[in-house]
């Protein structure tokens, strides 16, 4: 079994590799069509839409519930905000 420097090191590895020199150019909350793409249809439950950053190379990342990708989750932030929240699909959906 690795070692948790082991296992810590090539995570922190692939984040820097993914992260690294890449410039934000946009920063929302999903589309319903990218919540399709990524968790489905509101039917099978997901309806927590994460805040989205999208990179200069056209990657990008959002946070998620669990590593299964069952729901987006909050992204912490520092400063006076704290946190991005997860916003209703349900109500984003309604056009209110």
């Amino acid at each position: 079994m690795k070692s948790k420097r082991v296992i810590r090191k090539y995570w922190n590895e692939k984040a820097e590799d993914f992260f690294i020199g890449k410039k934000i150019v946009e920063a929302r909350y999903l589309t319903e069509e990218e919540m399709i793409s990524c968790f489905g249809d509101e039917d099978i439950g997901c309806d927590k839409v994460p805040v989205g950053i999208i990179f200069d190379d056209g990657s990008f990342a959002f946070p998620m519930m669990d590593d299964e990708g069952n729901d987006g989750g909050a992204l912490a932030i520092s400063g006076q905000t704290g946190v991005l929240p997860v916003l209703s699909r349900e109500i984003l959906n309604r056009g209110d």
